[in-house]
């Protein structure tokens, strides 16, 4: 057996303590701020767990039933229901959008990049590579230095 679903984890595990950190300080700052009503900041955290769950769920759906059109040459149920998770998490990206600044969410949304991986490999049965962690790592690392700089950049306008 290959060690690259443990090696993906602990890296996971390393990427989101110490390049999100940043990222997940600013957010717990968001939901958890003591400026903020109880009621918003279960609704914050209630749009971001949707946001992920729906979000991975369409991208898994989509490539299931995507498989299924290739081996069978008809429309399956899958890409619909995929589809009706795209909607559901378009919903929740403008609820989130709406409080949070936009290099903010988008750094934070980076998370999904981890969640589609694993998702792909639990579900799909899609292999992990070394490189494939490198890479969703790297991209992850990327939008947040993008959002981060963003931010910074907004500060001094």
């Amino acid at each position: 057996m290959s060690d690259a679903p443990i090696i993906l984890y602990n890296t996971l595990e390393i990427a989101l303590l110490k390049v999100f950190e940043p990222c997940l300080t600013c957010i717990k700052s968001l939901i958890l701020g003591n400026n903020m009503p109880e009621y918003k900041r279960l609704k914050a955290i209630f749009f971001w767990l949707l946001l992920v769950a729906s979000d991975t769920a369409a991208q898994l759906l989509v490539k299931k039933g995507a498989v299924r059109i290739s081996s069978s040459g008809w429309i399956n149920y899958l890409i619909p229901l995929g589809y009706s998770f795209y909607i559901i998490s378009f919903i929740a990206w403008m609820q989130i959008l709406k409080n949070t600044r936009l290099s903010i969410a988008l750094s934070a949304a980076s998370v999904l990049y981890i969640t589609v991986a694993i998702g792909s490999h639990i579900f799909l049965g899609e292999a992990i590579t070394i490189q494939i962690t490198i890479g969703t790592i790297l991209i992850s690392a990327g939008v947040f230095i993008l959002a981060w700089s963003e931010s910074k950049r907004a500060k001094h306008l």
